[in-house]
């Protein structure tokens, strides 16, 4: 991860949806293409996708405002954003 991504995720953290949104479009023709796989069809995984992009700013939130460490690894969100609840419930 270089120091141009390091500086995203912070900004990101402290609610900048320009660097939020520069972040997810890094991934987000590896996360649409991977919930394609998991359901099939693309209506249903751009459906999936805009689920995981919210969970993702909702998380990303989260943890900016708790105190301690916070990882900043973006292939980690990406990781965990591609588990949105609707595969889990």
């Amino acid at each position: 991860m270089d120091e141009a991504q390091r500086e995203l995720i912070r900004r990101a953290r402290e609610g900048d949806g320009w660097a939020f949104e520069q972040l997810v479009s890094e991934y987000d023709g590896l996360i649409l293409a991977l919930a394609r796989d998991m359901v099939g069809n693309l209506p249903d995984a751009q459906d999936v996708y805009q689920e995981a992009k919210g969970l993702a700013c909702r998380h990303g939130r989260r943890r900016s405002q708790r105190p301690g460490p916070i990882h900043s690894n973006s292939s980690t969100w990406s990781a965990q954003a591609r588990q949105p609840e609707a595969f889990t419930t």
